[in-house]
């Protein structure tokens, strides 16, 4: 899944300067700074960077394209109205339908699971509903 990262070279920009930013705080962290950065080696060789230099921001950037991730789970990627009708078939394919995370139409605020685990719940519901299959509550 490509997630577009860095498609804005503004975006670049501001991953440079919150990096180099970073460094400048690990520099200054009490007790003599964190040492230096750790440079991948094959990034190191690639970019001339001798250790315990400056690293460039070509070096950086380089850094920030290989390891940069979210910590989101990836969601919204067949939204609701636009990729799927309400009730989550295909526009276009006959037969199919997407339940899970991607048919939200922004990531919820919290952990995806307990959404994704309602979708998934109505999805089952409203396809057991098309076929005629009529599900009773459980009773405790």
């Amino acid at each position: 899944m490509d997630l577009n990262y860095f498609d804005d070279p503004h975006d670049v920009k501001v991953m440079i300067a919150v990096m180099r930013r970073a460094l400048e705080i690990a520099k200054a962290w009490p007790g003599g700074g964190l040492g230096d950065p750790v440079i991948p080696p094959h990034l190191a060789r690639a970019h001339g960077h001798e250790a315990g230099s400056e690293p460039s921001d070509e070096l950086l950037e380089d850094m920030a394209r290989h390891y940069a991730l979210t910590v989101y789970h990836e969601t919204s990627t067949c939204r609701i109205g636009e990729v799927v009708d309400p009730r989550l078939r295909v526009h276009g394919i006959e037969a199919l339908r997407v339940a899970d995370a991607s048919v939200m139409p922004n990531v919820v605020s919290g952990n995806t699971n307990a959404a994704t685990i309602m979708i998934g719940e109505k999805a089952a519901e409203m396809i057991a509903t098309d076929h005629g299959v009529h599900l009773h509550e459980m009773v405790g």
